[in-house]
């Protein structure tokens, strides 16, 4: 019985570290992400750059700003080991890119974040901004794609950044009036969504219900095979 026990311990303690693990994602693309990004204001825009060949470098990086709804104001952070070129077409700034220094790339298994400062930010629900990714073996990436339901897995998607009206400032939950795509350009949930009521927490409890069901009916019956102690006899 002691067997028994030590096993449905241990398979309890495998359920809960499963459900402690973190969703992971299936892969990893170029997204642009900020804490707050807000219709008519400025923001700062992190443009996360995942190297996805597993032999050559990133050594170039190039982001597409929408000219249909131009930026007026950009600015960049300066990345070591990397040089930023702004494009421009009549005042508005229409691309940002980097270039690595000689001997200096993001490499396999590698990713590096870019920063810029943009504003003022259009009146849209959210700002599409492709991006064209060139390795040291000379290959380019583009990643342009759109979803037209936005649930479409796709193979290039490109970033997209979600804006928050105005008003949104004053109401629960602005700061994260921004998200990015999700790694294969589907649409992530609703800020204002409970992250835990997914069917992966669901199963998760599930498992936890049955290693915690399966440990207390071990311990019941160890307990109940113990021999129970004769009884003492005592003559009068």
């Amino acid at each position: 019985m002691n067997l028994l026990l030590r096993l449905a311990v241990v398979g309890a303690l495998t359920v809960l570290a499963l459900v402690a693990l973190p969703a992971l994602p299936a892969s990893a693309h170029i997204t642009v992400v900020a804490d707050h990004a807000e219709q008519g204001g400025f923001a700062v825009l992190t443009v996360r750059v995942p190297n996805e060949s597993p032999k050559a470098a990133t050594t170039q990086i190039r982001l597409l700003l929408p000219e249909e709804t131009p930026l007026a104001v950009v600015r960049v952070k300066p990345h070591p080991g990397w040089k930023a070129r702004l494009t421009r077409l009549r005042e508005a700034v229409t691309s940002v890119t980097w270039t690595a220094d000689s001997g200096t790339g993001i490499g396999p298994d590698e990713f590096e974040e870019f920063q810029l400062s943009a504003g003022p930010l259009p009146a849209t629900d959210e700002l599409v901004l492709a991006a064209t990714q060139t390795y040291d073996d000379g290959t380019t990436v583009r990643w342009d794609e759109r979803s037209a339901d936005g649930t479409t897995t796709l193979d290039h998607p490109a970033p997209v950044l979600f804006l928050s009206p105005p008003s949104a400032s004053e109401s629960p939950g602005a700061q994260q009036g921004s998200h990015a795509l999700g790694a294969h350009g589907v649409r992530r949930p609703s800020p204002d969504a409970d992250p835990g009521a997914g069917p992966a927490l669901w199963l998760g409890l599930a498992g936890l219900a049955s290693g915690l069901l399966g440990l207390v009916v071990a311990v019941t019956t160890a307990l109940s095979a113990r021999p129970s102690a004769p009884a003492v006899r005592q003559d009068t």
